[in-house]
């Protein structure tokens, strides 16, 4: 993930000010929950997506063909994607790739 809710809290904290103390405080049991499951970094995923529809070129982006496996067993709802072109298919969809976190933070 390039886009880290740890990092994300740090400026918070430094900018100050009301809304950046509440937002710093209470994201505090989001990475308490992502530590307790084990992992090292949290994703901000929504305001992520929201910064793509604001402002993509922030974004690198790459397009692809992919699919939904719907028949597995043990890979049922996963997507696969074609990033070689290997399966022949039209490209369907377009994936964010890199983004420009100096950019972002701002």
């Amino acid at each position: 993930h390039q886009c880290d809710l740890l990092h994300v809290r740090d400026m918070l904290k430094q900018q100050g000010g009301g809304l950046a103390m509440f937002l710093h405080a209470v994201s505090r049991f989001y990475v308490a929950a992502y530590y307790k499951l084990g992992h090292s970094a949290v994703p901000v995923h929504d305001p992520v997506t929201v910064a793509y529809v604001i402002n993509k070129d922030m974004f690198t982006t790459r397009e692809v063909r992919v699919d939904v496996e719907t028949v597995s067993n043990l890979t049922l709802g996963h997507s696969v994607v074609d990033w070689y072109g290997q399966s022949g298919k039209k490209k369907n969809c377009k994936i964010v790739t890199g983004v420009d976190t100096t950019k972002s933070y701002k």
